[in-house]
């Protein structure tokens, strides 16, 4: 019995004690007897059970898995129509996100409409996760063909709003309200055109006026009134303005004592970080979110926060050079890029014709014909208006004999007849301090003519 016990207790199972007799140590062998072959039993049974729960085990994991990369693939689509950067012009804008989940209800688009026109939609599905997410798409699809076929945003939010209205999931309990900023920018006057629909206030920072503001909501939520009117705001836009996007993740995130970002809060960050670019204004932004909450980017948040900025810079040059560029090629150049910013053929007429002279001007009298020297020209698109500059190598002249140099009776003489046709052409012309460098400026109206 000894024996047996140390040999089970080893894991030998087939062991069986054989006594002959009819006494106690007999029915003791018996009763060993059984207990192990019902422990191997047991044990073969418990063998079994852990390679069909492994089993299992595995075909949920690889089950989870299909679903996880689902979602992931799905996270990625989605935030693949989230623009996190745009640059059209002197218009550059950066986006940040912070999901709740894996899938999202907030969503940003800006794309263009043609005729320098871009469409900007910023808004928030009532929910999170997967129903908010598809709801969201949805949303985002309809604005897409709405304004591209209309271009205009009170028109857009009405047929959005009916179509809502007619959904009849609407009468579910689960439907969920959107509240959005439908917007458009006409490039050529810098205007911003919004229709806030339910949504938390835009803030603008002013440049001229060094001073953050809210832009008012002026529209009721889509899908909720099916007699609702929808109005728009315009905004004049100008270098240095900045409009900052937010959904109510932002200003209703707490931190460890229970204090919410709030909108004053956000006001004080946008004011300190207006002159930063876009993605560091951003980067920086979300930074101070992070550190109010005490929390990291990885943690979990209360919902779905997604900001945006829309910064106005100053209007960029298109820059060509001589001798590095011919005088043809630099004229092919800019009639090049005129031609790509739509400006109508008569101001490119009269653009050309201002560069041939200013460009004779430099190389003459200013570079005194040495083909050696440098001719920088350059070339850019302003707020309703076109300029030109042509900036040579010479000694330049003295500023203050610019009247003269421009004066009528000097078209007659053996020079300055090429100054005073610029100036005739011209809506504005300047020189720089040291007169080595000529910028005349042409204006154009909202119809894409010369004014």
């Amino acid at each position: 019995l000894n024996e047996a016990f140390d040999e089970v207790k080893d894991g030998n199972l087939d062991m069986e004690i054989v006594l002959k007799g009819d006494n106690e140590f007999t029915a003791l062998a018996v009763a060993f007897n059984a207990m192990v072959k019902e422990l191997d039993r047991s044990q073969k049974e418990f063998v079994r059970m852990n390679r069909r729960l492994k089993t299992l085990y595995a075909e949920r994991e690889a089950e989870l898995d299909e679903k996880r990369h689902s979602l992931e693939m799905a996270r990625e689509v989605q935030q693949a129509i989230i623009p996190m950067s745009f640059t059209h012009r002197n218009l550059r804008v950066a986006t940040g996100f912070i999901p709740f989940e894996e899938l999202s209800g907030d969503f940003f688009d800006i794309f263009p409409l043609g005729g320098k026109k871009l469409a900007l939609l910023f808004g928030d599905i009532m929910g999170k996760g997967i129903p908010a997410s598809l709801k969201m798409m949805s949303f985002h699809s309809l604005f897409r063909a709405a304004m591209s076929e209309n271009n205009d945003v009170t028109v857009t939010a009405r047929t959005i709003n009916r179509l809502e209205i007619a959904d009849p999931s609407r009468l579910d309990d689960a439907y969920q309200l959107t509240t959005a900023i439908m917007g458009r920018i006409d490039m050529d006057d810098l205007t911003l055109h919004l229709a806030n629909c339910g949504h938390p206030p835009p803030l603008m920072w002013r440049d001229i006026q060094g001073d953050v503001f809210e832009l008012p909501v002026s529209n009721p939520i889509i899908g909720f009134d099916e007699d609702a009117v929808f109005e728009e705001m315009v905004i004049d836009l100008r270098e240095g303005d900045l409009v900052f996007f937010y959904t109510d993740g932002l200003i209703e995130q707490c931190n460890r004592e229970g204090e919410e970002y709030d909108t004053d809060h956000a006001k004080r960050t946008v004011a300190r970080l207006h002159e930063l670019p876009p993605d560091e204004f951003i980067a920086e932004f979300k930074k101070d979110l992070l550190d109010f909450s005490g929390l990291s980017e990885t943690d979990s948040f209360h919902d779905d926060i997604l900001f945006c900025v829309l910064r106005v810079e100053k209007f960029p040059w298109h820059n060509v050079s001589f001798p590095g560029t011919g005088k043809e090629a630099m004229a092919e150049a800019l009639v090049e890029y005129m031609r790509g910013e739509e400006v109508p053929n008569d101001v490119i007429s009269d653009m050309n014709l201002m560069f041939q002279e200013l460009f004779a001007n430099a190389f003459q009298h200013g570079n005194n014909e040495n083909a050696h020297k440098r001719i920088d020209v350059g070339i850019s698109m302003g707020k309703g208006e076109i300029s030109l500059y042509v900036e040579d190598e010479g000694k330049g002249f003295d500023t203050s004999k610019i009247d003269f140099l421009l004066d009528p009776d000097r078209m007659y003489g053996e020079r300055g007849r090429g100054l005073y046709l610029v100036k005739g052409i011209a809506d504005e012309i300047g020189f720089n301090e040291k007169g080595n460098r000529i910028t005349v400026h042409k204006k154009l109206d909202t119809t894409g003519g010369s004014s």
